[in-house]
């Protein structure tokens, strides 16, 4: 073979190495976000989800028609919701530094051991966290940019669970619960629980993940972000929460053990807690459900309740004469 040949066969050679480098790290993204959607498909519904297509930098309504959520192209910027008055931006955690990867109704944003996907869900969103390395970090943190006066509230006492372990609300400046993040919840590739729980530093919620050796990877966890809206409110034990919580924000909340502690603590400090009480029902079910308060108090006084909430929920829901567990729905 002439030194002309073997010039141009070196060269051939060399080409085709380098384009072989990226091809195989193109595989291996792919492959890394392949296994994470699979993993997320695998322990979620898709029932929620309101579009096939992930749309990025790009505005979905919920399908109440009271929230926007736009996921953000790059993990650096923030996810923006916005029910049109108010703002909020939910920036990803650290270990994400990607920009997103459309892989239908998911996006996905890698990093070192552990993948996050985002979905637009009919009340908000969802970040499902798939931790597919034994090493990967157990805590990731989400910072929420509130408008002024709003909030983090863990409702975990009233729901009489363990600190971190039930829903974290988000108030508004009057203390009236507009947004949640549901109970955190993790699994393993075989459906076993993982323990989680949530910490609250501030404006920052912390998902933390007690994963072992034991554990099957990739294990998926699921901080999931609603809207408060009209259709929650209906219901009478969310509105009993949502007055238990915004009650406590305003210093006359009233939780006990039994139903005539409650009674006699509302009968003590009636005039304060009709007030506030009606207050916060205007902001939630509006003046007209507010103008019931006085005779739900008495109904409620009849029936009994563990909660301030409960009590008055329960009356507010036989005051419209049904008791059919919604409130003038």
């Amino acid at each position: 073979m002439n030194l002309t040949k073997k010039f141009a066969l070196l060269s051939l050679t060399v080409l085709s190495l380098s384009f072989l480098q990226p091809v195989s790290a193109l595989a291996e993204a792919s492959d890394s976000v392949q296994q994470t959607t699979g993993a997320i498909d695998k322990a979620t519904s898709s029932d929620d989800v309101v579009v096939e297509d992930a749309k990025i930098n790009q505005t979905v309504q919920a399908s109440d028609g009271e929230l926007s959520v736009t996921l953000p192209k790059s993990a650096d910027d923030e996810v923006q919701l916005s029910d049109g008055s108010d703002n909020i931006g939910v920036s990803l955690p650290d270990q994400f530094s990607s920009n997103a990867v459309d892989t239908g109704e998911t996006a996905v944003y890698k990093g070192e051991g552990s993948n996050l996907g985002l979905q637009n869900t009919d009340l908000g969103f969802r970040a499902l966290i798939s931790i597919t390395d034994p090493n990967a970090s157990h805590e990731y943190s989400f910072d929420v940019n509130l408008p002024d006066g709003y909030k983090l509230f863990d409702a975990s006492e009233l729901e009489n669970k363990a600190p971190g372990t039930g829903n974290i609300y988000i108030l508004n400046e009057n203390g009236v619960p507009v947004n949640m993040i549901e109970a955190a919840w993790a699994k393993d590739s075989e459906g076993n629980a993982v323990s989680t729980h949530y910490v609250i530093s501030g404006n920052t919620v912390t998902q933390v993940i007690d994963f072992d050796k034991d554990n099957f990877l990739p294990i998926v966890a699921d901080p999931n972000w609603l809207k408060l809206g009209k259709h929650w409110y209906n219901k009478v034990g969310n509105v009993a929460t949502a007055i238990d919580i915004a009650s406590i924000a305003a210093g006359v909340g009233i939780t006990a053990k039994t139903s005539s502690t409650v009674i006699k603590l509302i009968r003590a400090n009636r005039t304060n807690i009709t007030r506030v009480v009606e207050s916060k029902i205007a902001q939630m079910l509006g003046r007209s459900a507010a103008s019931w308060v006085g005779t739900a108090i008495n109904i409620g006084l009849t029936v009994g309740g563990t909660s301030l909430g409960g009590v008055i929920a329960e009356g507010l829901d036989r005051a419209d004469g049904r008791n059919d567990g919604y409130i003038f729905a």
